[in-house]
């Protein structure tokens, strides 16, 4: 398993959720972070920003992830979309790409 870094104590708390059901789910399938970049197309630095709470990842990374882990997107979709929509229910020019 890999050893997280410590999300901010101010991060929201369903986009707090969403990235650590991310990290269970990154973490169980035995992947590295270069191998899931490699298996979604999405760059290991937005995957940084992501699993570390800084970024919420776009709808289309988590589904990837969900793909390359082997498990179900839409409870991961779901919280993603509450974590954005508190977030003001747009996402960042950033977070609309899975550079």
């Amino acid at each position: 398993m890999s050893r997280w870094k410590q999300l901010p104590d101010s991060l929201d708390p369903q986009l707090r959720q969403l990235v650590v059901l991310l990290r269970e789910h990154k973490d169980r399938s035995g992947l590295s972070i270069a191998a899931l970049a490699a298996r979604t197309g999405v760059s290991k630095s937005s995957w940084d920003r992501y699993l570390n709470g800084r970024v919420t990842p776009p709808k289309k990374a988590v589904e990837l992830l969900a793909q390359a882990c082997g498990t179900q997107p839409a409870p991961l979709v779901e919280l993603r979309e509450l974590a954005a929509a508190r977030e003001g229910g747009g996402e960042t020019q950033e977070a609309q790409g899975t550079q």
